[in-house]
């Protein structure tokens, strides 16, 4: 699986990353930005050629036929399985965070927090609540 988001119309990520990817029969997803971004244009064209969109968590879990397994827990006990995990959690703890301010507090690039964010939201620790704010699920 590929997840693309935030790419040139002629990055490396669109065009080899995301070819070799449907080569192998992968499946290749993709998150667009605003029209009006250069970033978005490597996005847009992936959903032209038949990427999946991806407009939130369960896109993903739907297209790949995954069961959500939701975990209620309190979220003093919450602790990360990677080092990133629990960067975010950490900074997640009673309150919402957009992702721009995840990535600026937590050192880490925009790609390893959208991929962890993904990560966290499958296993149902982590919430999308509009607009690219986060937090922990209640």
């Amino acid at each position: 699986m590929v997840y693309v988001f935030y790419c040139l119309l002629y990055s490396g990520i669109k065009h080899i990353t995301a070819r070799n990817a449907a080569e192998q029969g992968r499946e290749v997803f993709a998150v667009p930005g605003p029209i009006t971004s250069p970033y978005s244009k490597g996005p847009f064209k992936l959903l032209k050629n038949g990427a999946k969109l991806v407009e939130s968590v369960e896109d993903i879990i739907e297209e790949l036929g995954i069961e959500k397994t939701v975990r209620q827990k309190d979220s003093k006990t919450v602790r990360g399985e990677t080092k990133e995990e629990q960067k975010i959690l950490d900074l997640l703890k009673g309150t919402q965070r957009h992702i721009d301010e995840i990535v600026g507090a937590s050192g880490l690039t925009i790609s390893a927090v959208a991929a962890t964010l993904t990560v966290l939201e499958m296993k149902g620790i982590v919430k999308d609540y509009g607009e690219k704010e986060y937090g922990l699920c209640n």
